[in-house]
């Protein structure tokens, strides 16, 4: 007796008809190809989602360091700008500079901007400014040293002309003091902040 084929929907078309062995086969041929193509595509998909995350990690690490830059940088900025402020008197107030000049911390503002890895700013521009305003920073606590030591000398300045010394030490300060307000925009701006320093 021949074994009894199972017809696809009915049809009794040959290639449609089939025993259960054979249908057992295909079924389980076709499952098996829809299981290698169903893991093919949740891998896919598991390691695109993976990589879009080790993307956006690298990115938000990427956006915090450079964030720390521009704070580091708006720190120097910040203080030379006071500093500034005591030079743009008419006449320099001796109490005030006392009160809120410390060179120990314009050294550790230049120490950490010294500290930040020029070579991963990732522009010419920003490690020239970054270079400039670290330096610029070094020029102004020089030049408040220079006025310092000057006012108690009485050999470098002559008799009545304090005020005229005043002014060109005052001149040098402010000088210095542009200089690092422009060195922070650039390297601000190569690193791509506009806001929030």
């Amino acid at each position: 007796m021949p074994t009894p084929e199972y017809c696809l929907l009915a049809i009794d078309w040959w290639p449609l008809c089939m025993t259960k062995a054979e249908w057992s086969g295909w079924i389980q041929a076709f499952g098996s190809v829809l299981a290698i193509a169903g893991a093919y595509w949740v891998g896919e998909r598991q390691s695109g989602a993976a990589l879009r995350q080790q993307h956006l990690l690298a990115e938000r690490t990427e956006s915090e360091r450079r964030k720390a830059i521009v704070a580091i940088a708006a720190a120097a900025q910040s203080r030379a700008s006071e500093i500034g402020a005591i030079f743009d008197e008419q006449k320099i107030d001796l109490a005030r500079f006392f009160r809120e000049y410390d060179k120990s911390i314009v050294r550790s503002l230049a120490t950490a901007l010294s500290g930040i890895p020029v070579h991963e700013l990732g522009s010419a521009a920003g490690v020239a400014a970054l270079l400039n305003l670290r330096d610029q920073l070094s020029f102004l606590e020089g030049s408040i040293e220079r006025w310092e030591t000057h006012r108690h000398d009485s050999s470098v300045v002559e008799p009545g002309t304090r005020d005229q010394y005043d002014e060109v030490a005052a001149e040098n300060v402010r000088k210095h003091v542009l200089a690092i307000q422009r060195q922070f925009n650039i390297l601000k701006t190569s690193l791509g902040s506009s806001g929030g320093v």
